[in-house]
């Protein structure tokens, strides 16, 4: 056989049988260098089995696809690694570690998933370092409490954080008792995201603290509407302001019916703008980044007497 007749699958394919020797190599070189130390408590402690059984069950039905359409390169391959993941499971439950053998296996796995749900906050203090740490903690605590709950694991999350930059948590919660407890609401919630915003935080920590509010609201294993409604509405804030984009996707409108209407709004809202919008004068109540967001808004006018729409921008 010439190099003429060589097609391009066929170099593909020695292509292919030619990587799966460099993922052997670089199986074992992976696996080698923490074998040798699978003794240690510290290094055990260091693999994520969360992970590494994540990883399993997203590899083995793509091993299954490989195999089903004939790709059996791709097969080998994935497989390979998937010989990986089961070494650090195995190397990640302590298996090795002196004291540790008595409780099998499964003891020791459910151990460390323990272990790591205990540490779920730890990324979270890390990452952050926020100067204004008591501003993104309050953020936290507000999020928590949207749906009228204040769940165990969500308690633990925040404390975790708190404890990481070196805030009293319990002093935080009754200094902030009063405020957080009988106060909190959407409207405090996005205003304690616009005071810290406002601080000009840098765009890696603003990033960061919305990777956070996600775990946040997912760590009780239930995502309520007014979680999610309110994550919506945060993630656009947050968007806009690593953007550099003031825009916002909705705009609510009142109409008052009458001065005695308009009279009561410039006093609870001075400063309101007006502008000519529907075939008259309306008055600017906010600019929101969801839909959801805006019509809660609008409904909460519209049960105190204001004829309120929300408006989508241009």
């Amino acid at each position: 056989m010439t190099i003429a007749d060589v097609t391009f699958e066929d170099f593909i394919r020695f292509w292919a049988r030619l990587s799966l020797a460099l993922i052997v190599v670089e199986a074992y070189l992976t696996v080698n260098k923490i074998w040798i130390r699978k003794h240690e408590a510290v290094v055990a402690e260091s693999v994520s089995v969360s992970a590494q059984l994540l990883a399993l069950t997203t590899g083995i039905p793509f091993v299954a696809l490989y195999i089903n359409e004939g790709a059996y390169e791709g097969a080998i391959g994935d497989g390979i690694i998937l010989l990986v993941n089961l070494a650090m499971i195995a190397i990640g439950v302590g298996f090795w570690v002196e004291g540790r053998r008595e409780s099998g296996f499964w003891g020791n796995l459910k151990r460390s998933l323990r272990t790591e749900r205990s540490e779920a906050g730890a990324l979270a203090g890390e990452l952050l370092h926020p100067v204004a740490a008591r501003d993104v903690l309050k953020i936290l605590l507000d999020m928590a409490l949207i749906d009228g709950e204040f769940d165990e694991r969500e308690r633990s999350f925040i404390k975790d954080v708190a404890l990481r930059w070196n805030i009293d948590f319990e002093e935080l919660i009754q200094q902030l008792d009063t405020e957080v407890r009988s106060g909190h609401s959407f409207s405090q919630l996005r205003a304690s995201l616009e005071r810290y915003l406002a601080k000009s935080p840098p765009h890696e920590q603003v990033r960061q603290l919305g990777d956070v509010l996600s775990m946040l609201i997912s760590v009780d294993d239930n995502v309520g509407e007014e979680e999610k409604m309110m994550m919506d509405e945060l993630g656009g804030m947050i968007g806009g302001y690593i953007s550099g984009s003031e825009k916002s996707s909705y705009h609510v409108f009142i109409a008052p019916q009458s001065p005695r209407q308009e009279a009561a709004l410039e006093e609870i809202m001075p400063g309101l703008v007006k502008q000519q919008r529907l075939g008259g004068e309306v008055l600017v109540v906010g600019r929101y980044h969801s839909r959801a967001y805006a019509e809660m808004v609008c409904d909460r006018y519209r049960q105190a007497g204001y004829l309120t729409v929300a408006e989508e921008s241009l």
